[in-house]
């Protein structure tokens, strides 16, 4: 990663890497996620949930009132994700002739209280 604006992190489950995930403010001055990936076996177990928590307090201490993430098209099951988390679609840039350009945007608004990823942590 050349920007040094943007922090990367691993997700670890002991000697085992689960996934990884980095975010940080872009240049246009938004803060974004830039990427979010969990091995299939360690999706669905609250990690995502606690990646956006801790995603949310860096963008508050920031100084941004939200973010948003980018991700293709074709991968429902990321959309879904970043719906369930709360996420509101709000652009889709695509139908290229490489698929892998196709994109949607997802916008999250931290000045409307609680998120459904601060739900239910325990």
């Amino acid at each position: 990663m050349s920007d040094p604006q943007v922090q990367s992190f691993l997700v670890m489950d002991g000697e085992t890497c689960a996934g990884y995930f980095s975010y940080g403010p872009t240049p246009a001055g938004e803060f974004r996620l830039h990427s979010l990936y969990l091995l299939p076996a360690y999706q669905r177990q609250g990690l995502g949930r606690r990646i956006f928590c801790q995603l949310a307090a860096d963008c508050r201490k920031e100084g941004f009132s939200g973010f948003y993430a980018n991700c293709n098209y074709y991968n429902h099951p990321a959309r879904g994700f970043y719906l369930r988390m709360g996420g509101k679609l709000t652009a889709i840039d695509g139908f290229y002739e490489n698929k892998a350009q196709d994109q949607c945007r997802y916008d999250y608004d931290l000045t409307k209280g609680e998120q459904l990823w601060q739900k239910n942590l325990g």
